[in-house]
């Protein structure tokens, strides 16, 4: 396929010092025959001795271009998917919302229906069925609430993660680790390492990794030892005075 151009890199210049002007010119002129149509590059004299290499870097810089536009293609896709899916989430919010409306109209509105004279209010069943649908509709994001409200009370300390989220440390671990780093103030190391990955964002671990983290923070903690708490202390020195000698 076809390039508007080629790479040619300043090393060429140290690389390829022992050319002539005419034989470097020509050089580049295979080349760029070369990044065209792909025309092998046949040139005698010590130009042959550089083909290869320069046909090998033209070859590596096509590779990565190629592997670059993939990659935005791809990012191009993803970006499209998530934002036809915020579209869709939107319109269906939306629906939502003008379906309840609807619903709360019909609530208010008493005429009797003439096509049914039995029906003395036809919009009460529907009154009714709506307000059981939205009852019904509540109670499950009541209860995904209250089951947040109680993995949050079993958390300690909450560590973000790099996927934006945030890992609860529960209170029988934080004991687990009270007993294995005796030298170590495991809470407040815990909130030492929630400042940390407040203040380094890039660098939050994920939720499959962050455990090993915390590990390895206490680990060192401990190695490093409190006053009178794993650190032996620096042996005194004793003067002993002696005797003068007549």
């Amino acid at each position: 396929m076809a390039r508007e151009y080629v790479p040619v890199p300043i090393e060429y210049l140290e690389e390829m010092a022992l050319l002539s002007d005419e034989d470097f010119g020509a050089l580049m002129r295979a080349l760029l025959r070369y990044g065209r149509d792909g025309t092998p590059i046949t040139l005698g004299g010590d130009c042959r001795f550089y083909a290869v290499r320069v046909m090998n870097k033209d070859n590596h810089y096509a590779d990565k271009a190629k592997r670059e536009e993939e990659k935005k293609k791809k990012q191009s896709e993803q970006n499209s998917r998530n934002a036809r899916a915020r579209y869709e989430g939107g319109e269906g919010k939306a629906a939502e919302t003008c379906d309840g409306e609807r619903a709360d109209a019909n609530a208010g509105n008493t005429k009797p229906n003439q096509s049914n004279p039995d029906q003395t209010n036809p919009f009460q069943t529907k009154g009714v069925v709506g307000a059981e649908a939205e009852k019904n509709s509540a109670s499950v994001p009541a209860q995904a609430a209250g089951e947040t409200e109680k993995l949050d009370e079993e958390a300690v300390v909450r560590l973000p993660l790099s996927d934006g989220s945030e890992y609860g440390v529960r209170s029988a671990d934080v004991g687990e680790w009270e007993k294995a780093y005796p030298a170590v103030d495991v809470l407040l190391e815990l909130q030492q390492m929630r400042s940390w990955c407040l203040a380094n964002p890039k660098q939050c671990k994920t939720r499959k990794g962050v455990k090993r983290f915390i590990v390895n923070w206490l680990a060192k903690e401990q190695d490093k030892g409190h006053p009178g708490m794993g650190r032996k202390g620096k042996k005194e020195r004793v003067f002993v005075p002696t005797e003068f000698e007549d």
